[in-house]
């Protein structure tokens, strides 16, 4: 006879207390118990809260996952202010998405409070770039 010991219907309540004491063993420095407690856990992971953000290449719009356009073939950044391809270090606003190369981008800005592009963005007021 196998019978549960728990009843499965407070699955979630369970998994509320393996998250209390994982977090509690975290603060601990116990990371390795913290994950032993925490993969017995029914329910899924939290979904990710961070900023996610898509490439589109600036010749044919198509999405990139490089540098490179997969489409075109023609690398996906093009400076707002010189229109030339960026490689290397670059700045760009995560409002209106435009940008270009660091240097050029803090010239501009150090005269100038709108974006280089024209869309009208204030890139620096939004505290983003």
């Amino acid at each position: 006879m196998n019978k549960r010991l728990l009843d499965p219907a407070n699955t979630l309540q369970f998994d509320d207390f393996k998250k209390c004491y994982g977090e509690i063993l975290h603060r601990w420095g116990l990371r390795e118990k913290r994950a032993d407690v925490l993969k017995f856990a029914s329910c899924p992971p939290e979904p990710h809260k961070g900023i996610e953000f898509g490439v589109y290449c600036c010749h044919c719009r198509s999405q990139a996952r490089g540098t490179q356009c997969a489409v075109c073939k023609r690398l996906t950044f093009q400076c707002a202010i010189c229109h030339v391809a960026v490689r290397g270090s670059s700045n760009f606003c995560l409002s209106c998405g435009h940008g270009g190369h660091t240097s050029h981008m803090m010239d501009w800005f150090r005269r100038q409070d709108e974006c280089p592009a024209g869309c009208g963005c204030h890139c620096l007021l939004q505290s983003t770039f």
